[in-house]
């Protein structure tokens, strides 16, 4: 049997043109244009900016940084490639703590903080997916510090940001939005920073349990979290939280992050 493979100059005009493809969306992405990708585009609601000024106020505050790192994992025994994230992290915060929670600390923390969510937790969340994306946001509600995906390492110390801000949320490269989600800006929530008590965690859980209460009480395959508890529901909310609050926050398209009580949005290459 012969395998047949591209000569080397329709090789290389493959790849030159997959590179200028490339090279078109990074310069589109860079110099800031609209691209047409959004479905759920930033659009301020004043009724429901009111509803999230009135319960969700931002923080008047500021308050010292929070040097705690959260993981998550069902059990203490974790991959061995899941080590050198670990220990990424004790290396660039020597002196933070840091919390590995399992599923039992997990259901714990849902029965004496937040007993009211109990049973939207246990019964009405359809996979382990969406109970790790709700379980992050209560970690960070109830103790702030950073949270952190177990595949997520930490290469710089960035307390130099933790003390102006009291929510830092990354966004997705730019590609890894665009391509399997067609939106130009999605939030991520591998690695998330955040004091105690901050409100916007409330508001994301307000809109969570909105969208799952509307679906039918039957389990879910697991790539439905990304819309139901992860990443896209959470951009949504974040869209809305910084519309209600952009006299005091500034525009969700320039990082916001004006004054303390503020999300700010890091670019996914810090």
């Amino acid at each position: 049997m012969s395998i047949r493979r591209l000569s080397w100059p329709r090789r290389g005009a493959s790849l030159l043109l997959a590179f200028l493809v490339l090279l078109i969306i990074y310069y589109l992405n860079q110099m800031g244009l609209k691209l047409n990708f959004e479905p759920h585009a930033y659009f301020p609601d004043p009724v429901l900016g009111q509803y999230i000024r009135s319960n969700f106020p931002l923080p008047q505050k500021a308050s010292p940084t929070v040097k705690i790192v959260h993981f998550m994992h069902k059990s203490y025994l974790v991959l061995p490639d899941h080590r050198r994230f670990l220990s990424s992290w004790r290396k660039v915060y020597p002196s933070y703590d840091l919390y590995f929670w399992t599923d039992a600390d997990i259901e714990r923390l849902v029965t004496t903080r937040y007993p009211e969510l109990r049973n939207f937790y246990e019964k009405r969340l359809g996979n382990p997916l969406e109970r790790s994306d709700v379980a992050r946001v209560l970690i960070l509600h109830a103790f702030g510090g950073w949270y952190a995906d177990l595949d997520a390492g930490s290469q710089v110390n960035a307390e130099n940001i933790t003390e102006r801000h009291s929510l830092i949320v990354p966004l997705e490269p730019f590609l890894h939005a665009m391509i399997p989600f067609n939106r130009r800006r999605l939030v991520n929530n591998a690695i998330m920073y955040s004091t105690p008590g901050h409100p916007f965690w409330m508001f994301l859980i307000s809109r969570i349990a909105h969208r799952i209460l509307a679906l039918p009480n039957t389990p879910r395959k697991k790539i439905s979290a990304v819309e139901n508890t992860g990443p896209l529901i959470m951009t949504l909310a974040m869209e809305q939280f910084a519309a209600a609050h952009a006299a005091s926050c500034g525009d969700l398209r320039d990082g916001l992050g004006r004054v303390f009580g503020c999300p700010y949005i890091l670019a996914s290459d810090r």
